[in-house]
């Protein structure tokens, strides 16, 4: 998103969830707005206002960066559900097959939430040996 789609999303925002950010300061106002512009420097505004879509029929307030990355990461889920089946693939206009695999290329940074978790993991262990740390006591006499 540019900055002034950043501005438009978060008008969104405010429309979906009205008393998300009143109060604000000018300095407060301006700083949500980089935030968020970084957040999501690479996703386009279409594919921003269905994830905020997603948000609204489930969170009761405003969305934080984290609850957005997760309604990407559903949409990315969703989208290829679909482009998985042919079923239902065969059926479509190929505009709307081309804007499909548009939405699921540009989501798909969004759906490795779980592969990013796995590098806060330990290190992989043996089956059946404990972590070094488990073992070790410093309160040894």
């Amino acid at each position: 998103m540019t900055m002034a789609e950043t501005l438009d999303f978060l008008d969104a925002v405010k429309a979906y969830f009205p008393a998300s950010y009143r109060g604000f300061s000018a300095q407060e106002a301006k700083s949500v707005v980089v935030v968020w512009q970084e957040a999501f420097a690479d996703v386009p505004m279409d594919i921003m206002l269905s994830a905020l879509k997603i948000h609204k029929d489930t969170g009761k307030f405003a969305p934080t960066v984290a609850e957005i990355r997760t309604a990407l990461s559903s949409l990315h889920s969703a989208v290829g559900e679909f482009l998985d089946y042919p079923p239902f693939r065969d059926r479509v206009a190929p505009q709307e097959l081309e804007r499909r695999r548009r939405v699921y290329a540009l989501t798909a940074p969004y759906a490795a939430d779980t592969q990013s978790a796995a590098a806060y993991l330990p290190d992989a262990l043996p089956y059946g040996q404990e972590p070094r740390y488990a073992l070790e006591s410093r309160w040894e006499p």
